[in-house]
Parts: C-alpha cells; structure tokens; sequence
C-alpha cells in the first residue's frame, strides 16, 4: 500500500538519465524515503540491487522490492525467499559490512591492559557493557536496567568490584545517562557523528571502539539489541533481560514484536539466554563473570548464523556482486537497445 503513494520523481529521473545510470544501488531498502528514486529507477527500466543493512530488516519490511537483495547470512536469504518471495537467486550473502571493523588487527590485537589504560578501567576488576535498545517508543524508559545494575554491584549481589560500560544505541538519549558519570566505576560510550538528513554515522575508528568494548567485557547485558549477536563474535557472555521494573506495559509491547520477528529464532533456538526476571538476571550475570564458557556453544552457533563471515570483506563482497552484475545489464540493455 506504501509504495502506491509514492511516484517517480523529475528531479532524480533528471539525474539518472544526465550520468546514464546503467544500476542503481538502494542502501537503505527498509526506508519509505528512497521510494522516489526507485520509482524514477523503475520508469527508466534502470535494474537495483538493494543493500540489506541489518538482520532484523526484512521482518521490518522492506519498503523497495530490488531486482538483486544482498544479506548478511543464510538465515536473512531465507527469509527474503520466505516473507519477500524473491527467487533464491535473487539474494546475494555477503556478510555484515558493518562489521568489517571488528576484525581489523587494532582489534584482535589489543590486550585488555592497554583497552583498560585507554578508558581508565581496573583490567583486574569485571567489566560489564550495557547496551541500551534505544527509545523506539515515545517516552519509553531505558534507564531502569542501569539503576538496577548499580544498585545491585553497590549492594554485593553482582561482584562488589564490578565496572559498568554503557554503550547507547543511536536512539537512546544521552542527556538521561550523563547522571551516571558520578560514578567512578561507569563509563558512557555513544556515536558522536551526525549528517544532516542522513543521521548518525559511524566514522571507522568507532566501529572499533565498539569492537574494543565487546572483546574486553566480561559479560554483555543487552536488552534485545543487534548487539546481542555482535558479541558472538568476540565469544563474550551476553544476557539478554526482558522483565521491566517501570512501564511494564511498554516492555511487553517491545519484546512481544522481537519475540514475533526476528529475534524468535534466537529465544527458540536457546541461542542466547533471556531472562524474565531480576532475580534470574543477577544469577545469569554471576554465573558468566565466574565462568566464561557460560554459553559459549550456542554462541558460535549464534556467530556462525548471523555474522556468517570472519574475514573482514564484507564490504569488498557487495562491491564485488555490484561489478558481477554490471556486465550482465549491461549485456541486456546493449541487446535491447539494438
């Protein structure tokens, strides 16, 4: 219903036809705000591959129906084939781009000491990430996970000695967590790039910040997040909580929607452990600072699903599918040109 409210546009067709646009790249596919140009794509018979730029996308839906879809994994191309009805060959695995990053030599080089001088850690203290899920829903309070957290590292049911990194997803606010910075066991993490109309980007040297803070936890508590499968690829111990302290209507809301979508097959398959409650969390928590192979099977099952490749060419993957379809449109427009 979406895409019949959109047209073509005068102003991209313009400027597809002045630079004789022979493929058009759609790296944002989930957005409404592309539309246009693929109308204008699809009027000038211009063929599109579309960029799939997170594993939960297709269960979002995609707002554009490209001719060629690249994913990050066997599980996304299923589903493209499954919920999308693209023909198998339609759809191209080329890894996460976005995790490139992660396994650059600055990365599985570093050592815990040197990641600990940089962000004034204790490397003989634990370490525990919070990665927040983001404010998708008005007024949707993230901060309780962390005040429990605290008080509960405070009060000795988590190792007394415990330190807090809370790494904010690109929609959280950062004016709510900056309180937090009176404690001097807490660090914040957050992208710092925004584009105007484009949004927040992460420069390079942040993906691997990311990736410093994965690999050098001790255990990660995220609330659903993509970070959940991000860790897999560091072996760190990931708990994923799903009760609420405040507003427990908005919790069931939120994980009603992942446990429906995307994030069903990681709870069916006991990929990741999900806890219902605080009393399970604490123990989740304990059990993974005392013992790091906690889940550790099922978390290169989780790896091996999602992040697919380790090899730091994902990238070079989707510019490599782009130049092995050229020749192919190239081919049919010369052949229908004649």
């Amino acid at each position: 219903m979406e895409n019949a409210l959109y047209d073509s546009d005068i102003h991209f067709e313009t400027l597809l036809k002045k630079y004789d646009c022979k493929l058009l790249i759609l790296t944002h596919p989930t957005h409404s705000f592309e539309l246009p140009l693929y109308k204008s794509a699809l009027k000038l018979s211009i063929p599109t591959i579309g960029v799939l730029r997170s594993w939960d996308n297709i269960h979002k839906g995609l707002r554009i129906r490209p001719d060629h879809l690249t994913v990050w994994n066997n599980v996304n191309k299923q589903e493209a084939v499954d919920l999308l009805k693209l023909a198998p060959d339609q759809v191209y695995i080329t890894g996460g781009s976005q995790f490139d990053g992660y396994f650059s030599e600055n990365i599985t080089q570093s050592t815990r000491v040197g990641f600990c001088d940089k962000y004034n850690l204790d490397p003989n203290r634990p370490i525990i990430m919070v990665a927040t899920l983001g404010a998708f829903i008005y007024l949707y309070d993230e901060q309780y996970i962390i005040d429990f957290l605290i008080d509960s590292i405070i009060n000795g049911t988590i190792l007394r000695d415990s330190q807090l990194i809370i790494r904010l997803h690109p929609t959280s606010r950062l004016e709510y967590v900056l309180k937090y910075l009176e404690y001097d066991f807490i660090k914040l993490s957050y992208i710092k790039e925004y584009i105007p109309s484009i949004g927040w980007t992460m420069t390079r040297s942040e993906v691997e910040e990311v990736g410093y803070i994965l690999k050098h936890s001790d255990v990660v508590v995220s609330p659903g997040s993509t970070i959940t499968i991000e860790t897999a690829i560091f072996d760190t111990p990931t708990i994923v909580p799903i009760f609420r302290l405040y507003q427990p209507d908005a919790g069931i809301e939120v994980f009603q929607y992942h446990f429906a979508t995307h994030f069903r097959r990681l709870r069916d398959e006991n990929l990741v452990p999900v806890v219902a409650d605080k009393e399970n969390l604490i123990k989740e928590i304990n059990k993974s600072l005392n013992d790091q192979n906690h889940y550790s099977l099922q978390r290169k099952q989780l790896a091996k699903d999602y992040i697919h490749y380790f090899d730091r060419e994902s990238t070079q993957r989707i510019a490599e599918f782009i130049f092995e379809k050229m020749p192919n449109y190239m081919m049919k427009l010369s052949i229908c040109q004649s």
